[in-house]
């Protein structure tokens, strides 16, 4: 299959419809959003592979490098949207593979965003943390294939560095593999993923490892267990990945991160629970925040944001857990009672711990004040069951 996708790709290439593409001086066509681009592009091609390929060719001939980006010594541009990539005509590799993504989506074919690690010198050395390049997967003919529109871009735009546009178009994995490592292994389309460390050695070391290991599973499985979690699910899925993949301090904090927004989502929840009930959905919920809060902190140093709205969670659950104890009154004992009361107490402490350690506002000294208030509460009334 992987043979026959490269040689209906070959022939596209070499025959009348390519040469049509290259005639129509696309450059000269100023599209303002996706769609427009697709039609213009993809209504006269009756092929997948042919919307590819013209995808493809326009993207990397007329979208630059945004080099203003890869020189700045901060990072603090926002992500473009698809509008404002063609409406600049500068792109960096995430936004280049969200262009694609975005076309390709169109005409419902199948097409996901890979990030990862690129290796830009052959013989280098590097030292891995975070990804710090995308590119694209897409299915064509029942097989996944890869492709950089980044790296091809940059060859249409400086041929004396790079080789080739094409050799970034549905390359072989076993190539690709040399300078692009994606953080998700199954997307190395290897029946033997390499590990972040062979990767990061060299380029030899690939090669080395690649020649005396093989079939060590089946990826395809490995994509279609992925690609079947719900998309709400899938980023927490993916960092998780990432972070087994290669646990390097970058991927720590982007798990955490996926930790701290999942416990994020859930406040809406909380809030109404806290309005509505019943009270036990409430508590159950809470738990569920403390916990993600406690798995992030696990991970990397949280943020004092972070901390804060932390804190504020187990404060919470604490009063949620008091007045569970009052609703249930009487079907409890006293020992139960007493048990009870030692674990909100336990909450309150934490959560006035933290707060006392953070900067100092109206809301922090607020609950921490509060939280004294409840402590003293509490303590009366392990007092009165001993």
């Amino acid at each position: 299959m992987k043979e026959l996708a490269w040689i209906l790709l070959l022939l596209l290439l070499n025959c009348d419809l390519f040469s049509q593409v290259k005639q129509e001086n696309h450059s000269e066509f100023i599209p303002t959003t996706v769609q427009e681009l697709k039609t213009h592009l993809g209504n006269q091609m009756s092929s997948d592979s042919a919307k590819i390929l013209a995808y493809y060719q326009w993207i990397t001939e007329n979208i630059k490098y945004d080099e203003e980006v890869k020189f700045s010594l901060v990072d603090d541009r926002k992500k473009q949207t698809n509008g404002e990539v063609l409406k600049r005509r500068r792109a960096i590799c995430g936004e280049y593979a969200q262009l694609f993504k975005s076309l390709c989506e169109l005409d419902s074919i199948e097409v996901h965003i890979v990030s990862g690690y690129a290796r830009q010198r052959p013989f280098s050395k590097l030292v891995l943390n975070e990804p710090d390049h995308a590119w694209n997967v897409v299915l064509l003919n029942g097989e996944w294939q890869l492709l950089d529109l980044t790296w091809s871009a940059a060859a249409v735009q400086n041929p004396q560095t790079f080789s080739s546009s094409k050799q970034y178009l549905l390359p072989e994995p076993d190539d690709f593999i040399l300078s692009h490592l994606p953080s998700l292994p199954f997307w190395q389309l290897l029946d033997c993923p390499v590990p972040a460390q062979v990767f990061e050695h060299s380029r030899d070391s690939v090669l080395h490892w690649r020649s005396k290991n093989s079939n060590c599973y089946s990826y395809e499985d490995s994509i279609q267990k992925f690609l079947s979690v719900p998309s709400s699910q899938r980023s927490l899925e993916k960092a998780i990945h990432q972070y087994n993949f290669f646990p390097s301090k970058g991927n720590k904090r982007g798990l955490a991160q996926q930790y701290i927004d999942l416990e994020n989502n859930l406040t809406e929840k909380a809030e109404g629970l806290q309005v509505s009930g019943p009270l036990e959905d409430l508590v159950s919920t809470q738990i569920k925040m403390h916990e993600l809060c406690k798995k992030a902190s696990g991970l990397a140093s949280l943020f004092d944001n972070q901390l804060e709205n932390c804190a504020y969670t187990q404060f919470n659950l604490g009063v949620s857990l008091f007045q569970l104890i009052q609703k249930k009154g009487d079907k409890l004992n006293n020992a139960e009672k007493k048990e009870k009361y030692h674990e909100v107490l336990y909450h309150f402490n934490q959560a006035k711990s933290q707060l006392i350690k953070l900067p100092q506002n109206f809301m922090t000294e607020n609950a921490v004040s509060q939280l004294s208030d409840h402590i003293n509460s509490v303590k009366e009334s392990i007092n009165f069951l001993e």
